[in-house]
């Protein structure tokens, strides 16, 4: 007679951490969206309320590592399925219609969407040279760019020309289709992509036998709806090919793998990392493997080739990426910094260190991805630790470690929790206390000092983790708290 009370008793104390959870991250969203209309274009970023902006994805950030503490994931509710689900859905509503807070990458999207759409070729003329109306632009292009003011007016680095692969430029190119220059299609869009990254995010952890609760960490998660909804960031597009590239080669589907995963490369370069995992798992079956790594090397060099031949020079966006670039970056940093102490010790040039730390790092990244992959995985959940590895280390020794690169990780981590991950997830917004130092003029002070904010403690986490400590993972996968 009592065991119906029980059951009415265990249930409420699963369920009472999401409810709770649910509304305040709505509330924290709603409080953002309000927060947001003190963002506008043509307000100085020094009368911006940066410092609210990071304090609430920071606060969101800890309420969703607060709750994934509390709960059992390995229960398994619908009624708490749907709650997750609709509130993700009312926090994205919030900022899909809110106006985009610190980033501005959307207006490129919008600009090469309506260069494609129009039949020109993205990797030709760079903003810059547009603007000025320079000899080389056809009329018709200066026309394009009257229609389309002030898009093209508000493009960050206008100087170089597109960074963004083929099939992302077939997007941006569906985008304008949909409607021209218009940030709210572009948004639309990704939602899409969004909402089908959550739908295989569940069909993996159904496949793993795993609780449909754990895809909290990427529909929750504050960072996440930031920078695809509001900022509008193109790297979860690439996320369902990805997927669909891994979950194919588990099946023994190498030739659609291999499209798959050429698709990604097309939208962002970095599914590239992750050809040795699904090479390795389509080995196994030994199926059409030649055929399908051809394929995959076919689309990537028919890409490459696309802008290979527009020019490598200093104008273009992909060698300006390889060779410059640099934010937000720690372990990174340091290593700079040695290179450079080691080169005037040797009296040589430190303007070098720069290209020998990339050096450097591409081949920590090629030596790591060989090691993961030296055997074959024995089990689907053994891919998709790997495809979590690599990309976690991909992020952590990359120059630029932006905050919206960190939506590569998060579905993965959804499949394969780390402590140390989730933590990077939670502490990544202080990297936005730049723009309050930037408008000071004091930049310096976050680029040598605080940015070690974000790092320090991931670091310390992820080597207890890797020294033998009971992660994350392993304790929370069996109901227990952190």
């Amino acid at each position: 007679m009592n065991s119906w009370p029980q059951r009415r008793e265990a249930t409420g104390q699963r369920a009472w951490p999401w409810i709770a959870s649910g509304l305040m991250l709505s509330g924290l969203h709603v409080v953002l969206w309000l927060v947001s209309s003190r963002f506008g274009s043509d307000t100085p970023v020094g009368e911006r309320p940066v410092l609210s902006l990071t304090a609430i994805l920071l606060l969101g950030g800890w309420v969703l590592l607060v709750t994934v503490y509390l709960t059992r994931l390995e229960a398994r509710s619908r009624v708490i399925l749907a709650w997750m689900v609709v509130v993700g859905v009312g926090m994205r509503s919030a900022m899909l219609v809110s106006t985009p807070m610190l980033e501005d990458d959307f207006y490129r999207y919008l600009w090469d969407g309506g260069l494609s759409a129009n039949g020109y070729n993205p990797y030709t003329h760079s903003p810059a040279e547009v603007i000025r109306g320079s000899a080389r632009v056809p009329d018709p292009l200066i026309g394009l760019a009257r229609s389309g003011h002030p898009v093209i007016g508000r493009i960050n680095n206008p100087e170089v020309r597109s960074i963004y692969p083929p099939v992302a430029q077939g997007l941006f190119a569906l985008s304008y289709a949909l409607r021209p220059w218009s940030l709210h299609a572009w948004r639309c869009l990704l939602l899409v992509f969004d909402g089908i990254t959550l739908i295989l995010v569940l069909t993996v952890l159904r496949s793993l036998g795993r609780s449909d609760l754990w895809a909290a960490l990427y529909w929750w998660n504050p960072l996440v709806i930031k920078e695809v909804v509001n900022s509008a960031h193109l790297d979860v597009a690439c996320i369902p090919f990805v997927f669909c590239a891994v979950i194919w080669a588990l099946r023994g589907k190498a030739v659609p793998a291999a499209v798959a995963l050429g698709l990604g490369v097309g939208v962002k370069v970095w599914p590239v990392v992750l050809a040795p995992v699904v090479v390795s798992c389509a080995a196994r079956h030994g199926k059409r493997l030649l055929p399908a790594i051809a394929l995959f090397l076919g689309m990537v060099g028919a890409m490459a080739a696309l802008v290979y031949a527009s020019g490598m020079d200093g104008s273009s966006g992909f060698s300006a990426y390889a060779q410059r670039w640099e934010r937000n970056d720690a372990l990174f940093m340091a290593l700079r910094w040695g290179v450079e102490s080691v080169l005037r010790v040797l009296s040589w040039n430190p303007g070098s260190a720069g290209l020998i730390s990339r050096a450097l790092v591409g081949a920590a990244l090629v030596g790591w991805i060989g090691w993961v992959c030296r055997k074959p995985a024995v089990d689907p959940d053994e891919t998709w630790q790997r495809c979590l590895s690599i990309l976690a280390a991909v992020f952590l020794l990359s120059p630029t470690q932006f905050p919206w690169y960190y939506v590569w990780v998060v579905p993965f981590l959804a499949i394969c929790p780390r402590g140390s991950l989730i933590l990077l997830g939670v502490l990544l917004p202080i990297y936005y206390l730049r723009f309050h130092f930037e408008a000071q003029g004091r930049q310096w002070v976050f680029d040598h000092w605080i940015v070690w904010l974000e790092y320090v403690p991931v670091w310390g986490v992820l080597w207890w983790e890797c020294a033998g400590g009971k992660g994350f993972y392993q304790k929370v996968l069996r109901g227990k708290p952190f």
